[in-house]
């Protein structure tokens, strides 16, 4: 019901900022040739050199996780634990990366209605910690004989899979919640299917990142083309029936912004550092990912030509200013490990993206940003 309600609402928001948009939405950069302007172009570099980078990274360790976790299962050690404890760890940072871009692949909806994004980082949605609902799925799957197959996890509630199912699965026992790496291993050696059950999350959350990425560079829902080409080319609206949330015609640059502000607020009004990652208790190294791909969007990567605050600098020099040591000062309370204050730095992210950035490349967006939810 609510996720049904919650896709409604946002067909309808989308559908309203196409018709906004249409009266609100100008591009006064520079345009280089056939309407195509110095900000499209910084944009696809963002895309190609940030967005698309952080897919790779995460579904690389994704793979990494699942092959550690049958590595792990067909030879329980205290080094292969380790390993495997360590990779999930790096897999989160890796999320972390890319969390901040929920949009196209990651928005895809599955006959529940259910966004993909939420199948990995079911913390993200609402805001919610779903670990007593974990942890009792997999005591219902302990406890019972049915085969563990692929056909089961898969069609698993969100509730019950992707990061945090792995995380319990990964670094407690089912048993007391003991989270003593030697009573883990003990377990893991005398309850076979707890391994079954570890095999089985891995390759869930891989096969659904495998979607994500197919999505992103080579066939977005079921077109034969990828994201990455129909959203740089402006294809999406062309692409999709109307009343589609991919086809009101929203422009790349604020899809991607109101994204990262939703995601910064997110930050700003949830309490991730003690709801995500408490288990492995490693929430500050993945927070850190997110603000430095915070700065990568803006300043570019080694291969960019052209970078928004580039484009930025051209009268509002002071609010790139300021737009950098505000990242930097959300950097700083993730390196103090200081919740409150991370918080507040985030919330002034949030509206960075919502008024300076915009204001400075000169884009009247004319729409109302997410909340985060």
């Amino acid at each position: 019901m609510f996720t049904t309600k919650f896709t409604q609402l946002k067909i309808l928001g989308l559908i309203a900022i196409t018709l906004m948009l249409s009266a609100c939405y100008s591009d006064t950069s520079s345009s280089i040739s056939g309407g195509y302007t110095e900000l499209d172009r910084a944009i696809e570099q963002v895309v190609d050199q940030t967005i698309i980078p952080s897919v790779d990274s995460f579904q690389n360790a994704s793979e990494q996780l699942y092959s550690l976790a049958t590595r792990f299962c067909t030879t329980k050690n205290s080094e292969n634990l380790s390993l495997l404890q360590d990779q999930w760890k790096a897999a989160n940072e890796a999320w972390y990366r890319l969390l901040p871009f929920l949009i196209g692949p990651l928005e895809e909806t599955d006959f529940l209605v259910t966004p993909a994004f939420w199948y990995i980082d079911s913390h993200r949605p609402r805001g919610n910690n779903n670990s007593a609902t974990v942890r009792t799925d997999i005591d219902t799957m302990l406890a019972d004989n049915k085969n563990i197959t692929a056909a089961v996890f898969s069609s698993k509630s969100f509730e019950e899979v992707g990061l945090l199912a792995l995380e319990i699965t990964i670094f407690e026992t089912a048993a007391n919640e003991d989270q003593d790496n030697a009573t883990i291993l003990a377990e893991f050696i005398t309850t076979d299917r707890k391994c079954e059950i570890l095999a089985a999350h891995s390759a869930e959350l891989l096969r659904r990142v495998d979607l994500v990425q197919a999505g992103w560079k080579n066939n977005y829902r079921d077109t034969g083309k990828s994201y990455r080409d129909l959203l740089v080319n402006k294809k999406l609206e062309s692409t999709f029936t109307a009343g589609d949330p991919d086809s009101t015609g929203t422009p790349a640059f604020s899809r991607i912004v109101v994204s990262v502000q939703g995601y910064y607020d997110y930050l700003g009004k949830r309490n991730v550092t003690s709801n995500s990652a408490n288990i492995a208790q490693s929430i500050w190294p993945a927070l850190s990912q997110s603000a430095i791909i915070t700065r990568e969007l803006l300043t570019g990567t080694n291969n960019t030509t052209l970078s928004l605050y580039q484009l930025m600098n051209n009268g509002y020099q002071p609010d790139v200013a300021a737009i950098k040591a505000n990242i930097d000062t959300f950097e700083s309370t993730i390196n103090d490990n200081n919740t409150t204050d991370m918080k507040a730095a985030a919330k002034v992210l949030d509206g960075n993206f919502k008024r300076e950035i915009p204001d400075a490349l000169n884009i009247a967006l004319g729409i109302n940003f997410s909340d985060g939810d």
